[in-house]
């Protein structure tokens, strides 16, 4: 049986079955993809909101900026891998009706092919014929009719779907009623991840701190600049201080972390903060002198960028010159130097003084404090960011005028600064009247700026950085007084007593300070208070050291009494005076010591004169006496070393006498020594109280000549008779006999034979007595004229005593007539 090919079509029934798994498979899968996005996009929420939190709870800080955009990015590709890889290409992916068959064969195995025979003879253009038609024709029915039969909804596994459904909702949902709850929370992870502010947990933290810097001196508050950084003096305390806002919650404790950054390395701590009151809190870092980074925290503040502390040395005064102009009386303009360095912190300068006060600075400076305790003087920019110079000085003249401020002008200040402002100078006088002058200051201010003796000045820096000197440079200008002239005088050839006829040599030396404007005598009599001046003959010349004399060859100034015309029993008081030429504060007046004479008769004058040759006789005799003993001494030892010598010859056999013998030879020579040294003292003593003698005799020489009661023979007695003689002993027989006992105990010391140096001192002691007797016996031919004198001055004393009583009589008898 024959039967024509003809082409057979995919059925409705099976398109239409295959159109509906296709349709279940998309939305499946599109479901499926879209709960995977929200759960992903509901972890990733989650994620970024929990790491905010727990770096917020232990950092106090907001995420880096790094990390957020970070995440953001992983977010948004992880988002957008999930939708390209899971949900867009099952949507966009076409599903063949052969693949869907071969699904549906493999899950309904009853189908034994059928229905992947349809689809595959339904879409090709092939025809059948014949038996094989027929049963392809059955087939394709078959399929057909058990295709409309299946339930495709078991097709699918539910199962992960539903759990990503249920995920999805569920994070979808805590989400969205987190959102709804807190929606400060979700505002603040948008602002964090969406719009990546940087401050974004600011508005909503409880507490906040304001830091800043107390800077020293005077506790001045200074702010971190807009760079947080603060520059601070090296070596200097660190003082920080965190205030807490009105508004804000104060924390129960603040700490500070530090870092540091030295030669040696960097180190880290953390110190707690000292609460001082509400809301404010402190800590000081001692003696800093390596760069910081500080973080302060309290509550849950902290700030974000660390706060730097720069090292930067401290402004200071290199150097200190006062460029001074003395007072002219001084003189000391002409070879003093006017630039006078400071050394130390002290320095002395005349009273009167002007200098200018310059210092040095190591560096660029914007204000400079001066202080003292009469007068501040402020002045420099008139702050950071201008140009402008101001300034100001405060008066202190004293309790009852106050304090009063005189306000500098800019031209002032601009003298006082250097146009480098590394440098200033302010004009100033050492003045004995400053409080004065600053007491009587106007509006204007006083300059050069008066300063009391011995002021201190503290001169505080501010430079450029802001940063004050640590410790104040201080120098103390000591104002040198001028003292009166030292006056140093002593009389020469006179004694309390004198003639009427006197002429008083006083010799001496008076210096001053600066210059002996006048030197002048000064006398009075009996009971006068007050000294009568008269001038001298030789006046001073402004010298610092005047010697009294009446010229080059006399080294005295006399005073003459005779002008004076005084009388027998007044007393005189005599003193030299001297003024400097200060005529600033002075003149400044002293005198030296004030001599007292009594005046008195010629002849009692020469009594007394007799009394003290009389017992220089004495004395002089006495000498004379030791000398003999000295010389008989010497003898008599030369004769025991002449004995001793003749014992040394003799060798006793017997080992007794022998002994005996070497005990007297060492007590000899201990005597022979003990002679040298005892005899060489006594030699250097009498020549000692020889040249006294000769001095006193010169002393009455003179006080006869300036008494002018000398006569030529008197004056000739005691030159050549006394004094020259004295002289020549003093001069060539003392030393002589010096070195002579010096060999007499050289001898001794050696064991040599002395008897040689012996008899050298012996023969020029014989010589010197001969001529200390003529010495003598001129003294002794003076004692006959001096008692007549004496003798004649006792009858003037029992004349004048006679009258006295007398006269007293004569007054008795007068009164009782009287009554």
């Amino acid at each position: 049986m024959h039967q024509d090919a003809s082409r057979t079509a995919l059925r409705p029934e099976i398109r239409r079955v295959l159109d509906d798994l296709r349709g279940r498979i998309r939305r499946y899968v599109l479901i499926e993809g879209l709960s995977v996005l929200v759960v992903l996009a509901a972890a990733l929420f989650w994620f970024g909101l929990v790491a905010d939190v727990i770096h917020f709870d232990v950092r106090k800080l907001e995420l880096p900026a790094w990390f957020r955009l970070g995440f953001l990015i992983l977010g948004v590709g992880a988002l957008l891998a999930v939708l390209v890889m899971w949900v867009l290409p099952p949507i966009v992916r076409r599903l063949r009706r052969r693949s869907l068959a071969l699904l549906l064969e493999k899950r309904f195995p009853t189908l034994s092919d059928r229905l992947i025979t349809a689809v595959e003879f339904g879409e090709t253009s092939e025809s059948s014929s014949g038996l094989g038609g027929a049963m392809l024709e059955k087939t394709i029915d078959s399929a057909s009719r058990d295709v409309e039969q299946l339930n495709l909804s078991t097709v699918f596994d539910p199962g992960p779907l539903r759990r990503w459904v249920t995920a999805a909702t569920i994070l979808l949902a805590s989400v969205v009623v987190f959102g709804v709850t807190n929606a400060s929370a979700m505002h603040r992870w948008a602002n964090a991840y969406l719009l990546q502010q940087d401050d974004y947990w600011e508005p909503y933290r409880r507490s906040a701190m304001s830091v800043k810097v107390v800077a020293q001196p005077g506790e001045r508050i200074r702010e971190f600049d807009e760079n947080f950084e603060y520059r601070h003096p090296r070596g200097a305390d660190l003082y920080i201080l965190a205030e807490v806002p009105e508004g804000k919650d104060v924390p129960d404790r603040v700490e500070m972390q530090y870092r540091s950054y030295g030669n040696t390395g960097s180190s880290r701590g953390t110190v707690g903060m000292s609460a001082l009151g509400d809301g404010e809190f402190r800590h000081v870092l001692a003696r800093v002198i390596d760069e910081h980074q500080l973080w302060v925290t309290g509550g849950d503040f902290i700030n974000r960028q660390p706060y730097r502390i720069v090292i930067v040395d401290p402004p200071r005064l290199d150097q200190i010159v006062l460029d001074c102009e003395y007072p002219a009386y001084t003189g000391m303009n002409a070879f003093a130097d006017k630039e006078r360095p400071v050394q130390g912190t002290q320095i002395s300068l005349p009273l009167e003084t002007k200098f200018v006060f310059r210092g040095v600075a190591n560096k660029r400076l914007r204000r400079v404090h001066v202080r003292s305790d009469h007068v501040d003087i402020s002045f420099g920019y008139a702050g950071p960011e201008t140009s402008e110079l101001d300034g100001q000085m405060t008066v202190r003249g004293g309790e009852e005028a106050g304090e009063h401020v005189i306000p500098l002008s800019a031209e002032t200040v601009a003298r006082f600064m250097s146009p480098e402002n590394d440098r200033f100078e302010i004009p100033m006088q050492l003045t004995s009247s400053a409080v004065e002058s600053l007491s009587d200051a106007g509006n204007g201010p006083p300059l050069p700026v008066p300063l009391p003796p011995d002021s201190q000045l503290q001169i505080y820096l501010e430079d450029e950085d802001d940063v004050y000197s640590t410790d104040p440079a201080l120098v103390t200008i000591n104002g040198i007084i001028d003292q009166a002239p030292v006056v140093d005088t002593q009389l020469r050839g006179v004694s309390t007593t004198i003639t009427r006829l006197a002429s008083i040599p006083i010799e001496g030396r008076i210096t001053d300070d600066y210059g002996i404007g006048d030197v002048h005598f000064g006398f009075r009599v009996d009971e006068e208070t007050e000294f009568t001046p008269r001038p001298i003959d030789r006046r001073p010349r402004g010298n610092k050291e005047y010697r009294l004399a009446e010229s080059e060859d006399v080294t005295v100034e006399r005073f003459s009494v005779l002008p004076l015309e005084l009388k027998v029993d007044q007393r005189l008081a005599l003193t030299v005076f001297a003024e400097d030429g200060d005529q600033l504060n002075g003149p400044h007046k002293s005198h030296g010591p004030v001599y007292s004479f009594r005046i008195v008769t010629p002849e009692e004058l020469l009594a007394r004169l007799y009394d003290k040759e009389l017992n220089l006789r004495l004395r002089f005799e006495q000498i004379i006496s030791e000398v003999r003993d000295v010389r008989e001494d010497l003898l008599q030892h030369r004769q025991r070393y002449e004995e001793g010598a003749s014992l040394r010859e003799s060798t006793p056999a017997a080992e007794e006498a022998l002994r005996e013998q070497e005990e007297l030879l060492r007590q000899l020579r201990i005597a022979m020594q003990a002679c040298a040294e005892r005899n060489l003292h006594m030699v250097r003593k009498n020549h000692t109280e020889t040249r006294a003698v000769q001095d006193a005799f010169a002393e009455i020489r003179a006080e006869m000549v300036n008494n002018r009661v000398d006569t030529a023979s008197i004056l000739n007695r005691i030159d050549y008779g006394i004094t020259a003689p004295l002289e020549q002993i003093n001069g060539e027989d003392f030393p002589s006999v010096d070195g002579d006992l010096g060999l007499f105990r050289l001898a001794n010391e050696r064991e040599t034979d002395p008897t040689e140096a012996i008899d050298d001192a012996v023969a020029h002691l014989d010589t010197m007595l001969v001529r200390m007797e003529q010495v003598l016996n001129e003294m002794r031919r003076r004692e006959t004229f001096n008692e007549l004198v004496k003798s004649l001055q006792s009858i003037l004393e029992r004349q004048a005593e006679i009258q006295a009583e007398t006269r007293k009589e004569q007054e008795r008898k007068l009164f009782d007539l009287l009554n």
